[in-house]
């Protein structure tokens, strides 16, 4: 009978626990957009025109603080780089990257940020993978 309620609670609480995650992988795409909106933006003519600079520097601060927002509650980004062996259990392959230099099965470019909530993977990474002749090392080799 213990056993039940011991489990009952632990169920319990992981339902508590994890209950925002479907809003929180809705907010991914505001974060995504925010994102995009930075990246887009001409440094240029930011620098030359006051609106467009102030413009930059709302959507600056709008941006860090939804990422302090997202880490107070568990939500962080993946440490996700060129170069990493790919792995399905944290990344989405969406390409692959034909190459005669680079190792077969790395991670060519990064698409779309993967995120973590807790111990959990809400979002994979989009990344293209290299398609090479060129094979990963054995794990006796490294």
């Amino acid at each position: 009978m213990e056993n039940v309620r011991s489990r009952s609670r632990r169920d319990v609480d992981n339902a508590y626990a994890y209950s925002v995650q479907t809003f929180a992988k809705d907010m991914l795409e505001v974060a995504d957009n925010l994102n995009r909106a930075l990246d887009n933006v001409d440094k240029g003519a930011a620098e030359t025109s006051a609106p467009l600079q102030s413009l930059v520097e709302g959507l600056q601060l709008t941006e860090n603080g939804l990422r302090k927002i997202f880490h107070k509650h568990g939500i962080d980004r993946m440490d996700v780089n060129v170069g990493m062996t790919f792995d399905p259990n944290f990344h989405s392959a969406l390409f692959q990257t034909p190459s005669e230099t680079d190792v077969n099965g790395t991670i060519s470019s990064i698409v779309s940020t993967g995120y973590m909530f807790k111990d959990r993977v809400l979002r994979p990474a989009g990344v293209s993978t290299v398609k090479s002749s060129i094979a990963p090392p054995k794990s006796d080799e490294i």
